[in-house]
């Protein structure tokens, strides 16, 4: 709400958002407002380099350390289709009374739905390299002390369920969708912490709505998928799969396809009826692989 009053009463040029308890480089403006100047028709919303601010330590977000380019321009989401926008760090232009405004239903995730409105209309947008949003991580961010509720959880599916069927078999949405299953899965911030069988049930028949209309293609191909979730959400789709080890690399199979990927679990993997992991393990997977797949083994 306090966003979409500050939206209404803007008149400047653009718009740039800022959180309470995170700061700005000194150059963002300066850097932002010459580049929208010169490609004003060709953009609605700039990114700009986001960094992980916990104490004394600063870390970079993996997007825009790893996939983003290290200049400013312009990128095509169709072409670019990994390059989600998922957080604050963006400015848009003021278009007044014609402003899309925030959804105040949303506890969290809002910001994520509000750019991808946007960026959606011309499939573009901006970027500049040489700026940075700080966010601080400490105890108290909304997004860490949200309890994972089904409630919560089943509004993200549903605006998802509409964002996929209004873009159908695009790209940047269904892999817009398979972050958020990603980092909810892996932080185990996506089932609760319960042993009600008939909520996991819930839960998890949420997903399965969601992933009929994620292609298999896309959960093999997004870069930065671990082999585990990928793992997770091809059984939730009920494709059968093998998993073998082989020099230090992961191969999963299906219809006769084989995916590699760097075996990031350091684990060694046995197919005996069910499929059996052993070896250095993070703690999470076990909790992981219980709600998502009964027919993974885990042994420490």
């Amino acid at each position: 709400m306090a966003r979409n009053h500050g939206v209404k009463k803007a008149r400047g040029k653009y718009i740039l958002f800022l959180d309470s308890d995170d700061y700005l480089s000194n150059n963002v403006c300066s850097s932002i407002f010459p580049f929208f100047e010169k490609n004003y028709n060709k953009i609605d919303l700039v990114v700009y380099n986001l960094k992980y601010k916990m104490h004394e330590k600063t870390k970079p977000h993996f997007r825009y350390s790893k996939l983003y380019d290290n200049q400013n321009k312009i990128y095509n989401v169709n072409v670019k289709n990994e390059l989600i926008q998922t957080t604050i760090n963006y400015c848009i232009k003021n278009k007044y009374d014609d402003n899309l405004l925030f959804n105040k239903n949303f506890s969290f995730g809002e910001d994520e739905m509000y750019a991808t409105n946007i960026i959606l209309r011309k499939r573009k947008f901006g970027y500049c390299s040489d700026c940075t949003y700080y966010y601080r991580m400490h105890g108290n961010n909304t997004v860490h002390n949200n309890m994972v509720t089904f409630k919560v959880f089943k509004k993200f599916v549903d605006y998802y369920l509409r964002l996929l069927k209004d873009y159908p078999n695009n790209d940047y949405v269904m892999n817009l969708v398979l972050n958020n299953l990603r980092w909810r899965l892996e932080e185990n911030k996506l089932v609760p912490y319960t042993e009600n069988e008939k909520l996991q049930k819930q839960f998890l028949n949420k997903i399965k709505e969601l992933l009929d209309f994620i292609s298999v293609e896309r959960i093999m191909k997004l870069s930065y998928l671990k082999v585990r979730t990928r793992m997770a959400l091809l059984h939730l789709k009920d494709i059968p799969y093998e998993v073998t080890l082989k020099d230090e690399q992961v191969i999963v199979t299906f219809d006769k396809q084989k995916y590699k990927y760097k075996n990031q679990l350091l684990v060694k993997i046995e197919n005996i009826g069910k499929t059996y992991i052993s070896g250095k393990i993070e703690k999470s997977f076990d909790l992981f692989t219980h709600f998502t797949n009964p027919n993974l083994t885990v042994v420490q």
